[in-house]
């Protein structure tokens, strides 16, 4: 067994499964919503400018990092469905 993050760290484990839950709410309302793993998609990160110079500025520690219309969002950490919420409408 492992966890979903790769920290273990149970609150971490908690505001990404709210992330998900929150992300499957907008793909049902219609938001297109993209969401990459270094490990399996590193062509992505590569091609994205923002994420690209934050990884050299910062290395790993900005990861997770969370894009909304191409602006960061939240980085570093899973962003609360609060957040999302205010951000997006009620999530």
């Amino acid at each position: 067994a492992g966890c979903l993050t790769g920290s273990c760290d149970p609150d971490q484990e908690d505001a990404l499964a709210g992330l998900e839950m929150a992300l499957d709410v907008l793909k049902l309302r219609g938001v297109e919503v993209n969401r990459y793993n270094l490990g399996h998609d590193p062509e992505e990160f590569a091609a994205n400018g923002l994420v690209k110079s934050a990884i050299k500025e910062s290395g790993m520690l900005c990861l997770p990092m969370v894009l909304i219309d191409g602006q960061v969002f939240c980085r570093g950490r899973y962003p609360l469905q609060a957040e999302l919420a205010s951000k997006l409408g009620t999530v």
